[in-house]
């Protein structure tokens, strides 16, 4: 199932969180590599794949240096 309209939000906001995070790394001068010092938010640790914040947080910040 692709889930409820909850968990649809939850995950649109997970997003705009790795996102703005990456943006403050980008602003910050951190690399890519630095990702793993950055805090997981509390309304993530839970979460069962909390092990892909670091790669997802990489991901972003790696597309932001090429725009």
């Amino acid at each position: 199932e692709v889930g409820s309209k909850e968990v649809i939000a939850g995950m649109k906001e997970y997003f705009f969180t790795i996102k703005d995070l990456a943006k403050e790394m980008h602003n910050q001068g951190l690399t890519a590599e630095e990702a793993g010092t950055i805090e997981i938010p509390d309304q993530y640790k839970d979460w069962w794949f909390e092990q892909f914040f670091p790669s997802n947080l990489r991901f972003v910040h790696n597309q932001l240096n090429a725009e």
